[in-house]
């Protein structure tokens, strides 16, 4: 697609009797500013990329790690859902879709949008929320991707845990879960 703009050395309709020729035409650009992206709708990452980092992961964690899944029957096989999970590092964010077969996407804290992990982070199909603030425009983006039949991960606790004890949930999530109507799958994570 292309915009027409005017010619700046020859004012806003041109050299009197001049025709289309003396338009410039220029390509649209465009939005590549973070104040342009719709951060709130996750980067969709191509279905082959992202089965193959997956299972990349699943490679690597198993090397390095003894995992143990329990109750794998009680995540649904199709439709939306709510995965509520424990935040203990880093390593829980791909631990939790590696086991599934279908692409997530997450809550993340909106710090990361404006960082050098940026790219990453909507890379694995994430959004942002001011946490602490009630923040009506992720809860809603939330209700999105929910309606559209995704899996959406939410950490309730909104940080990591420190400690290894569970923080007192946001409310946030319930709300998500409540006016979307979906199942909220509950995750428990240890020792990662």
């Amino acid at each position: 697609m292309k915009q027409e703009q005017e010619s700046p050395s020859t004012g806003a309709t041109g050299a009197a009797g001049a025709g289309e020729a003396d338009k410039v035409v220029q390509p649209v650009k465009s939005a590549k500013s973070k104040s342009q992206l719709n951060l709130y709708e996750p980067y969709i990452t191509p279905p082959i990329l992202y089965h193959a980092i997956r299972w990349f992961a699943i490679f690597v964690f198993h090397i390095t790690s003894r995992i143990r899944l329990r109750g794998r029957h009680n995540v649904p096989g199709s439709g939306a859902f709510i995965i509520a999970s424990n935040h203990l590092s880093w390593t829980d964010i791909p631990l939790i879709p590696m086991h599934l077969q279908r692409k997530v996407v997450y809550m993340a804290k909106e710090e990361y949008f404006s960082s050098k992990l940026a790219w990453l982070v909507r890379f694995l199909g994430a959004f942002p929320v001011k946490r602490g603030e009630g923040d009506r425009q992720a809860l809603r983006a939330g209700e999105d991707q929910l309606k559209k039949g995704n899996i959406l991960i939410i950490f309730p606790e909104g940080t990591r845990s420190r400690t290894r004890v569970m923080a007192k949930a946001h409310a946030g999530m319930g709300m998500i879960a409540l006016r979307s109507g979906v199942p909220v799958v509950p995750v428990a994570i240890w020792g990662s």
